[in-house]
């Protein structure tokens, strides 16, 4: 469903962030990916120029999108960011991250966190040293991060207690 819909049996959907997507499910097993500004592809939602030179109230109700009224579950979500060193995505999957509801002519506003929980560990095995580290995002869902369309490795570097090079890696992830 593009954009703002003139079905007044409708609700609206808001996602707490500029630009990126949202997958959510209903409970038949359908789902919607609701899009947000400079994401594209035959799902995409809303032509990206569409607001730019709006003023706010317009610019606030093109970022809704409408969805039949019901419950939906958050399966899925990507927050996109651009700097001076190119674009960046953080892709966030899980079976429930967040139970959404829809009602007739009323906007739902989806709060998803940006934050990026890291967990690291590494344990000696011999002469061998394992390395592990756990990316997730919100609800301990798995969480990929790109650059470029690139997926971003991680690396690592750990210090011993003694006086030697430490010991540096590289960990695939997502």
């Amino acid at each position: 469903m593009d954009g703002e819909a003139q079905d007044p049996s409708c609700g609206f959907v808001r996602a707490s962030f500029e630009t990126g997507s949202l997958l959510l499910m209903n409970h038949e097993g359908e789902h919607f990916r609701l899009v947000w500004n400079e994401e594209v592809g035959a799902n995409a939602s809303e032509d990206p120029t569409r607001h730019r030179d709006a003023d706010k109230d317009t610019a606030q109700q093109t970022r809704r999108r409408a969805l039949p009224p019901g419950k939906y579950m958050l399966r899925s979500y990507r927050i996109a960011r651009r700097d001076e060193q190119g674009a960046w995505m953080l892709s966030v999957t899980g079976e429930r991250l967040q139970k959404v509801v829809v009602e007739k002519g009323r906007e739902t506003v989806v709060e998803v966190p940006e934050a990026v929980h890291c967990e690291v560990g590494a344990k000696r095995h011999g002469d061998q040293l394992g390395v592990q580290m756990n990316l997730t995002g919100m609800e301990h869902a798995g969480l990929t991060v790109y650059h470029g369309g690139v997926r971003v490795p991680a690396f690592y570097v750990l210090h011993g207690k003694d006086a030697g090079p430490p010991h540096e890696g590289r960990i695939n992830y997502g």
